[in-house]
């Protein structure tokens, strides 16, 4: 369970727009010089811009959107610091995946290639980062806890292990938290009974839960153990929410997610291993729904909770 204390300090509710900053506006013309330098690429060259792991995309994709319409759709204030906040996290992303590219080259020619995205998206996110920062200084209280996630994340890409459990632990964890920290922006509460960590939680504990259920059926198909864990991995999160649950009053749909989650870490490799084929498409493909639904629950405790 992720519990917080910190609580962003009180804050009238108005919108805050920031459209005619001068600096938003330069930022901007960034990103659209960047597209349409991306957009004249060669496929070969793209692909060392563009992540192309679309299970991935969904983990950074899913928190941000379900923290954003939270706030959107909940409060009256949303503050110009979110949306620097996303170009950070997105682009942030697009920094680690071609980072972890160049430390998995095997020629220094070949990591040289990568450095471009490293250079060009770490400079953008850092940035980004550096302006939310600006806008509101309250939101360091959460670099403590990135800072450990950012460096598992980046010590298992260095040892050329980005695919182990921890890496991709550090990572959803990382990606789930994204909704904790868009509330504290928006002036939100942020406690061990919060709405947003209550939702933080789950999203951490259903996208976490997707880790070893893909090694069960790629890298370590027929593992016993591995489907064990997966297992009890699974069971355990279950436990976990419905006390969770119980305590704060609210949130009977996510646990009903990851029963439905469990039940698909058991069928997708029990039938794997009884004929059933199964490619990374069909994983992917089979994986859109439970995910469309956690997202759904996360946002409706996020409105009603």
């Amino acid at each position: 369970m992720l519990s917080f204390t910190s609580k962003a300090p009180e804050r009238s509710l108005h919108y805050e727009s920031r459209s005619k900053s001068p600096g938003l506006l330069v930022f901007s013309l960034i990103i659209v010089l960047l597209i349409d330098t991306l957009r004249g690429m060669d496929k070969r060259t793209l692909r060392m811009w563009i992540p192309n792991q679309h299970g991935a995309w969904a983990m950074a994709l899913t928190p941000a959107i379900v923290g954003t319409l939270g706030v959107a759709f909940g409060t009256e204030r949303f503050p110009a610091a979110i949306v620097w906040l996303l170009i950070a996290w997105l682009i942030g992303y697009c920094a680690f995946f071609a980072f972890g590219q160049a430390a998995r080259a095997r020629t220094v020619e070949r990591r040289r290639q990568y450095m471009p995205p490293v250079l060009t998206y770490g400079a953008i996110s850092l940035v980004a980062v550096t302006i939310v920062v600006v806008q509101d200084p309250s939101v360091l209280e959460w670099a403590w806890r990135y800072a450990p996630l950012v460096w598992i994340a980046v010590w298992e890409t260095l040892q050329r292990r980005p695919r182990s459990l921890a890496s991709g632990a550090a990572t959803t964890v990382a990606s789930a938290l994204l909704v904790a920290v868009i509330a504290h922006l928006a002036g939100l509460p942020t406690g061990w009974s919060s709405p947003a960590i209550v939702a933080t939680t789950f999203l951490a504990l259903y996208f976490t839960g997707t880790v070893p259920l893909v090694k069960t059926m790629v890298r370590d198909r027929g593992s016993s153990a591995m489907l064990a864990f997966s297992i009890g991995y699974h069971v355990v999160a279950i436990v976990v929410m419905v006390v969770y649950t119980v305590l704060v009053g609210f949130g009977w749909w996510m646990v009903a997610v990851l029963v439905l989650a469990l039940a698909r870490a058991v069928y997708f490799p029990l039938s794997a291993r009884r004929g059933k084929r199964w490619t990374a498409k069909d994983i992917g493909k089979a994986e859109v729904v439970p995910c469309v639904l956690a997202a759904l629950a996360a946002l409706g405790v996020l409105l009603t909770g």
